[in-house]
């Protein structure tokens, strides 16, 4: 599988020809569409995609007010999610990087492999605020 530096909706939107991915990637432009992408995908509502519903989310704050251990039965999603929807990331680790006290953000780092490219470890920080609002910072 080759390895594109933007999603399908952008090079449509976009309207010209693709260069060849083989021949080189712009790596910052990849990085803003994945992001871009992580935060479409981690901001939707699971449920809310007919064709696709595991698509999206819980409602982060549901579920952390809801059970005990909600902050992992996030990031336990949060990496369900970025695997089978973000097919340009591989081998993904989502690591709960603070402890929080009720009502507070959770901050998870995301570590993954560009899929067919293993020398190349990107990480993303996730932060779900207390509203459920879920941001990407790069």
């Amino acid at each position: 599988m080759a390895l594109a530096d933007e999603t399908l909706f952008e090079r449509l939107q976009r309207g010209r020809p693709v260069r060849d991915p083989s021949l080189s990637i712009d790596r910052a432009r990849l990085r803003r569409s994945i992001a871009a992408n992580l935060e479409r995908l981690l901001s939707s509502r699971e449920g809310h995609a007919p064709a696709q519903p595991d698509y999206g989310m819980p409602d982060a704050g549901e579920v952390l007010h809801a059970w005990q251990g909600g902050p992992e039965l996030v990031r336990k999603r949060l990496k369900q999610v970025i695997e089978t929807y973000e097919p340009r990331l591989q081998d993904v680790k989502v690591l709960q990087v603070q402890d929080v006290a009720f009502g507070q953000t959770l901050r998870y780092a995301l570590r993954a492999q560009l899929r067919g490219m293993p020398q190349e470890n990107w990480a993303f920080e996730l932060v779900v605020q207390p509203t459920g609002r879920l941001r990407i910072l790069e």
